[in-house]
């Protein structure tokens, strides 16, 4: 439990340097996740980072393209 906070303040930090977030549906399973972080890795070429129920990206093409293709 200790990580929670300092990961709060590593996000909030994120956005105040420029990255996007977007969030993905809670309780997403597992396999969900798996083919999320999959794509993610295959497409998106800029930094990024998923943090609790959100992913974050420094480049705001990497951001878009995540939208597009996981928004619902």
């Amino acid at each position: 439990m200790e990580e929670e906070p300092d990961l709060i303040t590593e996000s909030y930090a994120m956005i105040k340097d420029g990255w996007k977030s977007a969030e993905y549906p809670d309780g997403i399973s597992y396999e969900e996740y798996c083919e999320i972080a999959d794509w993610v890795e295959d497409n998106i070429k800029g930094p990024n980072k998923s943090i609790f129920s959100s992913w974050y990206f420094k480049d705001p093409k990497d951001y878009m393209l995540f939208l597009l293709r996981w928004s619902k």
